[in-house]
Order: structure tokens, then C-alpha cells, then sequence
């Protein structure tokens, strides 16, 4: 009887450890197989959504050249000293031939009290004096009185006299009077053809100013009546100055006058 009740015991209890270890197999199978059935789903909803393939941009690859040192491609025989000084005469023409024409305008960059006042920078752009024998416009900072406090002497007059330019050297002098207000201005300008600097001096009955700063074209044009007015009253006109030698050589069609030079 008590060998029947342990046999009994000893079943029992395989029997629950047969049923763990199935459980427990079970449990196992279904944590493996758990992922794969994921990714299944997965994947299945995937392709069923186009995807964009990006390729990568293909560059070529970088290739340095020496700009310094390697020989000048352009047929230009003239060594580096020879176009530097062929730079230096097209400016030099430019500022002879913007001369001739007898109208242009002076811009400043510094004011001075004369004759022994404080300089003074000008910032601003709008200050000019437009010249020509026949006509003159006038917008220029001025220092007045012992404080020097800065005003402006703005003004507009077709009563020029004494309209001169020559030239000497690689400088030209040109001096003319203009009348406003019954008050007499007179204007002396140095122009350097080599520096580009331009010295301009005014005399007035109130004030004695110096200015340096550089000329160029004028930005507003006389009306085609008053371009006619001024050629008619022009007396004495300035020869038109000869091109570089080297520019003469493409533009043979353009007649070349030397120009007249005071000494």
C-alpha cells in the first residue's frame, strides 16, 4: 500500500513537471515566432507605398590651376610694367578729354577754411560744383565767421567771364568768376593727370575756401536749347587731345589732335 502511494506521487509529480516544461516550450516558441510575424505585417504594409530612391550628386573632381606664375593666355606681348603704364595714360587721356570738352563736374572729399583752417572730411555725396564757360552750379559746404560753423553756398548762374584752361606739364590750371546776388565769386581749379587729385579754390566776399577731391562727368544735362546757347557763346575752344599711341593703333578712323600745352 505505501508503494502504491508513492508511485502515485512520483506520477503526479512528473506530470506537472512534463506540463511545466510544455508551458514553458510553448511560451518560447511563441516569443520567437512573435517578431518574424511583425515583420511580416510590416513589411506586407511597406510595399504597398512607393519609396524615393535618392542617388548621390556625382561632382567632378577639383582641378587647381596656377594663376600667379603661368604665362598670360591673351595675346598681349607687353610685359606686366608695360600695361601699368598703359593703364596710367588711358587716365591720363580720360581726364585731358573730359578737359576739352569744357563741362564737367567737381566732387569733394575734404573742405578747408583758407588759408590755414581746420580740414575737414565731406561725406556726403550730393555736394558738386558743375562747370562750364557759359554756366555754373554751385552746391558746396562753407565755413563762415570765427566759430567756423559750417553752411552751404548754393547757387545757380549763367555770369561766367574769364573762362581760362592750359595745361603744363601733367597739371591743368583753370580759373574763371561767376556773379550771383551782385557778389563776385572767383574759381581756381588744379587738376593732376597723373594722381587724379583735383584742388579747387573759391574767393568770395564772405569766405575763402579750399577743396580737394577729384572731377568727372556731370550727371544732369542742359536741355538741347541750352547746349546750343552754351556752343555759340563758347570763345577760344580747347583742342581736342590726342589718343594714347597705343590706342591709335585700333581706332586709326579717329583723327588725332595734339594737344595745345601752356609752357
Amino acid at each position: 500500500m505505501k508503494t502504491f502511494s508513492a508511485l502515485c506521487t512520483v506520477a503526479a509529480l512528473y506530470c506537472i513537471t512534463a506540463g511545466a516544461q510544455a508551458s514553458a516550450v510553448g511560451d518560447s516558441i511563441m516569443h520567437i515566432q512573435q517578431p518574424d510575424s511583425l515583420v511580416q505585417n510590416i513589411s506586407s504594409a511597406c510595399d504597398s507605398i512607393p519609396a524615393e530612391t535618392i542617388v548621390p550628386a556625382m561632382k567632378p573632381d577639383f582641378k587647381s590651376s596656377d594663376t600667379v606664375t603661368r604665362d598670360n593666355p591673351r595675346p598681349d606681348p607687353r610685359t606686366r610694367a608695360e600695361r601699368r603704364a598703359c593703364r596710367a595714360r588711358d587716365f591720363s587721356f580720360g581726364l585731358d578729354s573730359l578737359v576739352a570738352t569744357q563741362s564737367f563736374a567737381f566732387y569733394p572729399t575734404t573742405m578747408q577754411a583758407a588759408p590755414k583752417g581746420d580740414m575737414r572730411m565731406i561725406y556726403a555725396e550730393f555736394y558738386y560744383v558743375y562747370i562750364s564757360p557759359v554756366d555754373l552750379e554751385v552746391h558746396m559746404p562753407v565755413e563762415r565767421g570765427v566759430t567756423q560753423y559750417v553752411s552751404m553756398l548754393n547757387f545757380d548762374t549763367d555770369s561766367i567771364g574769364g573762362y581760362t584752361a592750359t595745361k603744363h606739364q601733367t597739371q591743368w590750371f583753370i580759373s574763371f568768376s561767376a556773379a550771383y546776388d551782385g557778389q563776385n565769386y572767383d574759381f581756381e581749379i588744379v587738376i593732376s593727370t597723373v594722381t587724379g587729385e583735383a584742388v579747387l579754390t573759391i574767393q568770395g566776399p564772405a569766405t575763402a575756401m579750399r577743396y580737394i577731391g577729384s572731377i568727372g562727368k556731370r550727371l544732369q544735362e542742359k536741355t538741347p536749347s541750352e547746349r546750343r546757347r552754351r556752343n555759340a557763346a563758347l570763345t577760344g575752344p580747347i583742342a581736342t587731345p590726342a589718343q594714347p599711341a597705343h590706342a591709335a593703333v585700333t581706332a586709326r578712323s579717329v583723327p588725332a589732335v595734339r594737344l595745345q600745352s601752356g609752357r
